[in-house]
């Protein structure tokens, strides 16, 4: 195994509270790879191109999904982030048409409009939380993609009960021996009346989107009810339901916190602020949203901040049969983990990494994707990735275009964990300019 540190709490502890650095600082002490002892097990961490390359170019059925068992009672045994091999490769290949081409476009103007419907909420001189109001236009975004519903009523009943769905979830779910009802007070509990909530509402649109006419709806759900498996069969109503469930949780919380770092980023930099708002000035005066998503400087700005922040600091894969890594024999049982975290702060390829300078994507060739990789890369790269770049460039031109925000006085945004996602400490506190 390469060298590293020695304490699993030191370092699970670490990687909580400083999710980019302490990997950074890491490869600077052992060198790349190196081993990182981990609540989760051994991980070997690169961030070298030739190391990232050798993890997502592996044949996929080497590696097994760590964790699959935590996930299982919220997602499903289905959910696409949880199956492998021709499962995963079939499932990947129905819900791949709605997340990508055409459909895009179409979700275009929902996300322009959501943002301005809740920016205009603000109050002048009253503060309030960039994270917060992202994750109200997100879910609100994803919801009416994924199920179609128009009526206010309605997205707020649906993002209620599958926000609470996720946020009832505890330790108790992840570890058997805690999954116990004790007459409906504990945390289980708790989780699994959430749970049949979200379960019931989903299913009851299943329903009624079999009963719709052909070709009257547009949203995501009724483009898998129309997919079919390579042996011509439909997708199960409960394939059906995990997978839509993947899709809101996932693409609610990451693209909510993509636009607020990149908010956070802009209105630190006054001139990269500025010269975006030129640009979107310049794009007239009601620019479609496919007008909108070409613009080169809002492109940079967006991969910039991937690239500072990128949502997952290292993906991991479980090995099931040995692998050889720049020289190492890494063992069954190991896991070996490709980490943006490093990758996307060498100083070889992004020179001066720590500041924000958009205009770097600008003006270097183009990258492979093993050396900037914010989305995951190989087999299992994040199949909602162009969903949410889409978004994040709509939300955050809209929020520019039609909104004077100033960040409040003394903040210093640190990254830290929330389940398996990097946020901002804090949610960013903004307020309109005067």
């Amino acid at each position: 195994m390469p060298p590293g540190p020695s304490s699993v709490v030191l370092n699970t502890v670490g990687v909580f509270r400083e999710p980019y650095e302490h990997l950074v600082r890491c490869a600077q002490r052992y060198g790349d790879p190196y081993t990182l002892p981990h609540v989760f097990g051994q991980m070997v961490m690169t961030g070298h191109p030739d190391g990232v390359r050798a993890v997502f170019s592996a044949d996929p059925d080497i590696y097994d999904v760590p964790g699959v068992e935590l996930s299982i009672p919220l997602l499903g045994e289905s959910s696409l982030i949880l199956v492998q091999g021709a499962t995963h490769r079939e499932a990947r290949k129905l819900l791949t048409p709605p997340l990508h081409g055409e459909r895009m476009e179409a979700y275009g103007e929902l996300m322009r409009d959501t943002t301005v419907r809740h920016g205009e909420r603000w109050q002048r001189d009253v503060p309030f939380t960039m994270q917060e109001t992202a994750e109200a236009i997100s879910l609100e975004v994803i919801v009416r993609a994924v199920f179609g519903a128009n009526e206010s009523e309605h997205v707020r009943r649906y993002g209620q009960a599958l926000i609470a769905s996720m946020r009832t979830r505890s330790i108790a779910i992840y570890f058997k021996p805690l999954r116990r009802e004790l007459f409906g007070l504990t945390k289980w509990a708790k989780f699994q009346r959430a749970l049949k909530e979200a379960d019931d509402l989903i299913y009851a649109e299943i329903a009624a989107a079999r009963r719709a006419p052909s070709g009257s709806r547009e949203d995501i759900l009724s483009l898998l009810l129309s997919a079919r498996h390579e042996n011509g069969e439909p997708m199960s109503e409960r394939e059906i339901r995990d997978q839509l469930m993947t899709l809101v949780l996932a693409g609610y919380d990451a693209t909510a916190t993509l636009v607020t770092f990149a908010c956070y980023l802009l209105h630190e930099h006054p001139g990269a602020l500025e010269r975006l708002r030129v640009e979107l000035e310049g794009a007239g005066a009601n620019p479609a949203p496919k007008a909108i998503v070409r613009l080169p400087y809002l492109e940079a700005v967006c991969q910039e901040a991937l690239r500072m922040y990128p949502i997952l600091g290292s993906v991991i894969r479980l090995l099931k049969r040995p692998m050889t890594l720049m020289g190492y024999e890494i063992p069954a049982g190991k896991i070996v983990a490709a980490s943006a975290a490093i990758a996307h702060r060498r100083e070889e390829t992004f020179p001066d990494a720590q500041s924000f300078k958009p205009e770097r994507f600008l003006d270097q060739p183009p990258l492979s994707p093993f050396e900037y990789f914010p989305f995951g890369g190989g087999a299992r790269r994040c199949i909602g990735a162009a969903f949410a770049l889409y978004e994040m460039k709509i939300v955050l031109a809209t929020l520019i275009r039609n909104f004077r925000l100033r960040l409040l006085p003394g903040q210093r945004v640190r990254p830290i964990v929330r389940g398996v996602t990097v946020l901002p400490e804090g949610g960013v506190k903004m307020m309109l300019a005067s």
